[in-house]
């Protein structure tokens, strides 16, 4: 009986270190180093005006307007986890200069000059992007024609987003993840060489105390057959090994038509642009302009 009570201790004290490192690893995670800004719009051509803006939560945001006529039709972007909006910045002159459209584009809570500390992987970041929204139609007096264009954490933010809000007209997202419980145990193991079982669930756990929420409810496969009629292209590097080309099929499968999804050959995570140059722009500018013009 004592060695048997001994035995039960010792898994007790060892399930809740194992729970206390995965607690601290995940917490460790979001928060990041704020990503510099080294673009400066004057030396590449630009002229914007830089703006703040409230989340819905209240947070105090930054972004930047380019101009082509208030008239245009209006393109969010959005950019992924680490990073901040000037990390779409040529994307964003592309479609400003070639395509005529109106672009916003911001820094999520926690990135760049947006207050916050913690980023949370796409739950809250939600708020953002409803924000954004927000504060374009108080600026304009009243509904407009909104496109968003988002990469990985903010593909991922515009599915969920578009899923239930029905001013996002068109949706062109690349590389998002399709379900945030998925992916975070994905990249506990990618990050850390530990094993499946039990990180990966706790992984998962230490999130929903981290957030107060249910990480099982952020999951843009569950809900993308909401976004139609509204039109959906999905970008996904054939080679991916963070966000998998099969699970960007089964995004593509779960969703209504009308549906695009281009998987690009030889491409790792975020690297379609790269790789397929002047088609990758091309496509963007044309699903866009055919679905807000």
């Amino acid at each position: 009986m004592k060695l048997f009570m001994l035995l039960v201790r010792s898994a007790v004290w060892v399930g809740v270190g194992c729970f206390l490192f995965t607690f601290v690893l995940l917490v460790r995670n979001t928060f990041l180093p704020r990503y510099p800004y080294e673009v400066s719009l004057k030396e590449i051509g630009l002229t914007g005006e830089e703006v703040r803006f409230r989340s819905r939560d209240g947070l105090w945001l930054s972004g930047t307007l380019l101009l082509a006529g208030w008239n245009d039709p209006w393109i969010i972007l959005c950019h992924g986890v680490g990073a901040n909006r000037f990390d779409l910045i040529e994307m964003a002159r592309f479609l400003v200069q070639e395509g005529s459209f109106n672009i916003f584009f911001f820094d999520f809570r926690a990135h760049g000059k947006s207050e916050g500390w913690a980023t949370s992987f796409g739950y809250r970041e939600q708020r953002d992007l409803l924000g954004a929204l927000d504060y374009l139609e108080s600026r304009r007096g009243g509904p407009q024609r909104y496109g968003l264009y988002g990469i990985s954490m903010g593909a991922s933010v515009g599915i969920l987003v578009a899923a239930e809000d029905l001013r996002i007209q068109a949706l062109c997202v690349d590389s998002p993840f399709v379900d945030l419980e998925e992916s975070i145990a994905k990249h506990s193991q990618l990050l850390y060489p530990l094993p499946r079982f039990p990180f990966a669930f706790l992984a998962c756990f230490s999130y929903n105390l981290r957030f107060l929420t249910d990480v099982r409810k952020i999951s843009p496969i569950k809900v993308v057959h909401k976004i139609s009629p509204r039109p959906l292209f999905i970008m996904n590097g054939g080679e991916d090994d963070r966000m998998l080309p099969e699970r960007a099929r089964d995004l593509y499968e779960k969703a209504s038509e009308p549906k695009t999804l281009w998987l690009i050959p030889g491409a790792g995570h975020l690297e379609g642009r790269a790789v397929a140059e002047k088609r990758y722009d091309e496509s963007v500018l044309h699903f866009f302009s055919s679905a807000l013009r």
